[in-house]
């Protein structure tokens, strides 16, 4: 298993990226994705219930099939998706494509019992994006209106915070994919900031599949009252072989994960 060293935030992440794009190419066995699991390994594969907030998750795959997938996530009202830069322009033959509105994915959502057969599935083309650095993209959906799929409630941290709640990514990984299924990890945990508040280390489990995963909070919503729901503070963006500053006691072995934070999104999902 590939993985990457520490050296600089933008330097790293544009590598991250290639990485990302390589694995996502390529399937992983079980054993290695379980490489930087702290503790007890409580990654599940979530039951299939009509309804539930989990299935604003789904699988954007490029379009030919020849870039593999990555995870995307509802957003807006609806008919827009969320994922990393990486997985919405992948490199095709060691070239990124030009982004635009003409590099078109599916993203397949609400997913059924059998093998990577699912509900629906949706022609998705990039609406708003960043860049290789800032590694996000928002996608419009074809053919969607308005509640046909249930959007995610997205928060920002703000400048300069960190995510004190335990962690709950959820996503379609590779090293699960004879099992076609989505994958939950509970309580993993931010382990250290950064260098800037945009990004964060930790000891979230990644593999090929799961860039654009959302990174979901349980947290009390103002104006809701005491419930608790489901918020996206991250999205995960790929592995981190080294911590900064040699501090990888942090991490289990020497492995991290990068999670973007959604403040450089906000602006855009708020109009959505």
């Amino acid at each position: 298993m590939l993985r990457l060293r520490y050296v600089g935030l933008r330097a790293s992440l544009m590598l991250a990226s290639l990485l990302t794009s390589v694995l996502l190419s390529v399937a992983m066995p079980l054993s290695e994705a379980h490489a930087n699991i702290i503790g007890t390994d409580d990654r599940t594969l979530p039951p299939r219930v009509e309804g539930t907030l989990l299935e604003s998750v789904g699988i954007l795959k490029s379009v030919p099939d020849d870039g593999g997938w990555g995870t995307a996530f509802v957003i807006g009202n609806g008919c827009y998706i969320m994922t990393a830069y990486h997985a919405a322009f992948p490199l095709r033959n060691g070239v990124r494509p030009q982004p635009s509105p003409n590099v078109v994915s599916e993203f397949h959502v609400m997913q059924n019992e059998r093998q990577f057969s699912f509900k629906r599935k949706y022609t998705a083309r990039p609406y708003r994006w960043g860049h290789v650095d800032l590694d996000w993209a928002i996608l419009k959906l074809d053919n969607c209106n308005p509640g046909d799929l249930h959007p995610t409630i997205v928060q920002s941290m703000g400048e300069g915070q960190t995510i004190q709640e335990p962690l709950l990514p959820v996503g379609y990984p590779q090293d699960r994919a004879n099992e076609a299924g989505m994958l939950v990890q509970k309580h993993c945990a931010s382990r250290l900031a950064g260098e800037t508040f945009t990004y964060a280390y930790t000891d979230c489990d990644s593999a090929g599949g799961m860039s654009g995963a959302p990174v979901f909070v349980r947290r009390r919503i103002q104006g809701s009252g005491p419930q608790l729901v489901n918020v996206v503070v991250g999205m995960i963006l790929g592995s981190h072989e080294a911590a900064p500053n040699g501090r990888a006691s942090q991490f289990s072995k020497d492995v991290g994960t990068i999670i973007l934070h959604m403040e450089p999104v906000m602006p855009w999902a708020n109009l959505l």
